[in-house]
C-alpha cells in the first residue's frame, strides 16, 4: 500500500470489531438477561451448548428412514439443506461457481471474489462446526442459508449482466426487467403457496412433500394452532383436556382447555397426535399402534401432508399393553393396585455395552399395604436374561401413593458388550421383597391373565445383518410384509452361497429370511417355509411365528425388519431332482394364506425361494 495509507489486515480488523461491537449490542439490547446477569447467563449458554454437542438428543429424532437416539451422522445437514434450499437456489450456485470461474461479472474483481470465497467458508465453516455436535436439527443451519443465497443471488446477477449485453446488441433491453421479475416470480411460486407454514416446503427436486416423510422429520409445531382452534370451538371447550406433544406451546396457545404430555393420555378427553410423533414412535411403539387402529376425528393436513391427527378418547377402548397388577389373595384375585398406562422405551437400536434407559408410567389403583420392588429385565430370544434392575420405584415407596396419581418409574439398564444383535423383551414386574412373592399380572381391557412378569416392549441391540441374497424388487406379503432377501446353508454348498443349494437325502436345509413390516399388521400371522418336490408333494416344512413366537406380527411397526432362520429335514427316503423352496404367511385361524406381489405383479399366495437340487442318495 502507499505510504501513509492504512493496512489491508488493520482495515479488516477496524471493520470486523466495528460489525462485532455492533452484533454484541443488539445481543445484549434484545435479551433482557444480559442487563441482569451478564456473565451467568453467557455461561448458562455455553454451558448448554456444550451439553448438547456432547450429549445429543433427549428424545430420539428422526432421519432418512431411520430413528436415532444419538448423533444421525455427518450427512445430516448436507442432506437437510438440499431438502430446504429450492431450485433456484441449486441452479444460483452453479451459476456463481461458473462465473467465479470464469471470471464473469460480477465476480470479476479481486474484492467481490474475496467476499464472494469469505460467503462460502462462512457457510460451509458453520455446517462443519455444527457437525461437530451430536445434537442435530434442520433449523440448527440455519445461519449458512443466507449467505449461500447472497452467492445464488451472485451467480443469477452474472447471467443477468449477460443477459443485458445480448440485449444490447440485439434492442431488446426493455425485456430485461421481465427476466428479473420472473426469476423472482419463480422462487416466490415456491414458498408462498405455503403461506403461513412455511417450514412445509420441501425442495421439489428431491421429491417433494410426497418424499419428506420418508428422509425429514416432519412438523415443528405446523398445525397445531389449527388442531387447538377445532378443539377450543367445541362445546364446554374449558372443560376439555387434551393430551398432545405440545403441552405448553403451539397447540396450548390456541386451546382454553387443560393440556397434559401425551404420556398421560388416559386422563384426558382427546388426544392430539403430530406427524413427527408417529416418526418417532413417541411416546412408544404400542402406543403408536394402539392410536393407528383408531379412527381418528380429525385429520390436519398442510400442503398435502398429515400434519396432526385427533382422537376423541372418551369411551374409546383401552390398549391391550395397558397392564393391571393385583395384591395376591388367599386363593382369589386380589384388588387391582398398580396399573401401567403408558412407557418408553428407546425405538432406535441400542448398541451393545450401552445404557438403556426404561421409563414406566405408574398409576395407583388402590391401597398398598406393602413397599413393593419393581423387576425389570432384558431376555434373549432363548430366555437368557443379559440385564436386570430392581429396587423401589422412582420418587417414592408404593406404600405412600396416593390413588390415582401417575408415578414415572425410571431403570437404568445396561446392556453387555458382546450381546449378539438381535431383539429382546423387556419384562417388568412386582414383589414383596420379604417373600418374594411376584404380584399376578391381567390385562384391564379383558381382563386377561398374564402371569407375573410381563413383557412390556422390545428393544433391539446391534444393526441387524443385511440378507445375503437381497430380493429385488422385495416380494409383498398381503400388502403388509416385504421380503427383502434371504440366504441358505446346507451341509452341501457354500455357506450363504450365491448359487443355488444343494442338498441330499437326510441333510438339512438352513434359510434365513428376512422381513420388513409395511404396515402395522393386525394378526399374528404364521411364516411357513416349504421345499416341494418334483411330484408336487411336500417334501420338508416349517411353520412357525417369526422368531418362535418372541415378535409377532402384530406387534411390527412400518419399517421394522426382522430376520427369522427356519431349518428344513429332508427325509432319508427323498427322490432326486429339483425341489422348490416356498415361504409366505398364513392366518393360523383361517389357514388363508397372504396373496404375493412382486414388482405388482401377483405370484400366488406362496413365493419361490429358489430351486434346490437334491442329489441321488449315495
Amino acid at each position: 500500500p502507499p505510504a501513509g495509507a492504512p493496512r489491508p489486515w488493520a482495515a479488516w480488523l477496524r471493520g470486523g470489531l466495528i460489525w462485532g461491537g455492533i452484533a454484541a449490542g443488539v445481543f445484549v439490547l434484545l435479551w433482557p438477561a444480559m442487563w441482569v446477569d451478564p456473565l451467568g447467563s453467557l455461561r448458562q449458554v455455553l454451558d448448554a451448548a456444550e451439553e448438547y454437542a456432547a450429549e445429543g438428543h433427549l428424545k430420539p429424532i428422526f432421519f432418512d428412514g431411520a430413528i436415532y437416539a444419538g448423533d444421525p451422522g455427518f450427512a445430516f445437514y448436507p442432506i437437510t439443506y438440499l431438502w430446504r434450499s429450492t431450485p433456484i437456489v441449486w441452479i444460483g450456485l452453479a451459476l456463481a461457481a461458473g462465473a467465479f470461474a470464469l471470471r464473469r461479472a460480477p465476480l470479476e474483481s479481486h474484492a467481490r471474489r474475496f467476499v464472494t470465497v469469505s460467503l462460502l467458508v462462512y457457510a460451509l465453516g458453520y455446517m462443519l462446526f455444527m457437525n461437530l455436535g451430536a445434537k442435530k436439527f434442520d433449523r440448527y443451519l440455519l445461519p449458512s442459508y443466507l449467505p449461500l443465497d447472497v452467492i445464488a443471488g451472485l451467480g443469477w446477477g452474472a447471467v443477468l449482466l449477460w443477459a443485458r449485453q445480448v440485449a444490447i446488441r440485439r434492442g431488446t433491453l426493455r425485456y430485461l426487467p421481465l427476466a428479473a421479475a420472473a426469476l423472482v416470480a419463480a422462487q416466490a411460486a415456491l414458498a408462498l403457496p405455503t403461506f403461513p407454514y412455511y417450514l412445509t416446503y420441501y425442495n421439489p427436486l428431491m421429491g417433494g412433500s410426497s418424499r419428506a416423510p420418508q428422509v425429514m422429520m416432519i412438523g415443528w409445531g405446523e398445525g397445531a394452532d389449527v388442531a387447538g382452534r377445532y378443539l377450543d370451538a367445541k362445546p364446554a371447550a374449558a372443560a376439555l383436556t387434551v393430551a398432545s406433544g405440545y403441552t405448553n406451546g403451539p397447540f396450548s396457545y390456541f386451546f382454553r382447555g387443560r393440556t397434559l404430555p401425551i404420556t398421560f393420555w388416559h386422563e384426558a378427553d382427546y388426544a392430539v397426535l403430530f406427524a413427527q410423533d408417529w416418526q418417532r414412535q413417541l411416546p412408544s411403539r404400542k402406543s403408536i399402534a394402539y392410536f393407528q387402529h383408531l379412527t381418528p376425528e380429525a385429520v390436519i393436513t398442510l400442503d398435502g401432508l398429515d400434519y396432526a391427527h385427533i382422537y376423541d378418547l372418551r369411551g374409546a377402548p383401552l390398549p391391550p399393553y395397558v397392564t393391571g397388577w393385583r395384591m395376591a389373595g388367599d386363593g382369589a384375585p386380589g384388588d387391582e393396585v398398580i396399573r401401567l398406562v403408558t412407557f418408553q422405551l428407546p425405538a432406535a437400536p441400542v448398541q451393545p455395552g450401552e445404557m438403556v434407559r426404561a421409563v414406566f408410567y405408574l398409576v395407583n389403583q388402590g391401597p398398598i399395604t406393602t413397599n413393593l420392588n419393581v423387576l425389570v429385565r432384558v431376555v434373549g430370544h432363548d430366555g437368557a436374561e443379559i440385564a436386570r434392575a430392581e429396587g423401589w420405584p422412582w420418587g417414592a415407596a408404593t406404600r405412600g401413593w396416593q390413588t390415582g396419581v401417575v408415578w414415572p418409574d425410571g431403570h437404568d439398564l445396561a446392556i453387555p458388550a458382546g450381546t449378539p444383535p438381535g431383539y429382546y423383551r423387556v419384562e417388568l414386574g412386582f414383589y414383596d421383597p420379604e417373600t418374594q412373592a411376584l404380584l399376578p399380572a391381567f390385562r384391564p381391557a379383558d381382563g386377561a391373565e398374564l402371569g407375573d412378569l410381563v413383557t412390556v416392549d422390545t428393544i433391539q441391540v446391534g444393526d441387524l445383518p443385511d440378507p445375503p441374497q437381497p430380493l429385488t424388487p422385495p416380494a409383498r406379503m398381503g400388502g403388509q410384509i416385504a421380503l427383502l432377501g434371504t440366504g441358505w446353508q446346507s451341509g452341501d454348498g457354500p455357506a450363504w452361497g450365491a448359487h443355488a443349494p444343494t442338498l441330499s437325502p437326510g441333510g438339512t436345509l438352513r434359510v434365513e429370511l428376512t422381513w420388513q413390516a409395511q404396515t402395522w399388521p393386525a394378526t399374528d400371522y404364521t411364516a411357513f417355509v416349504h421345499l416341494v418336490g418334483p411330484d408336487g408333494s411336500l417334501a420338508a416344512q416349517m411353520d412357525k411365528p417369526p422368531l418362535d413366537g418372541f415378535l409377532p406380527t402384530s406387534t411390527w411397526m412400518p419399517g421394522q425388519r426382522v430376520v427369522d432362520d427356519f431349518a428344513l429335514a429332508l427325509p432319508t427316503g427323498s427322490a432326486p431332482g429339483d425341489y422348490r423352496l416356498l415361504t409366505g404367511f398364513y392366518d393360523p385361524a383361517s389357514g388363508a394364506r397372504l396373496a404375493v406381489t412382486q414388482g405388482d405383479q401377483p405370484v400366488g399366495d406362496a413365493f419361490e425361494l429358489a430351486t434346490v437340487h437334491v442329489r441321488a442318495a449315495p
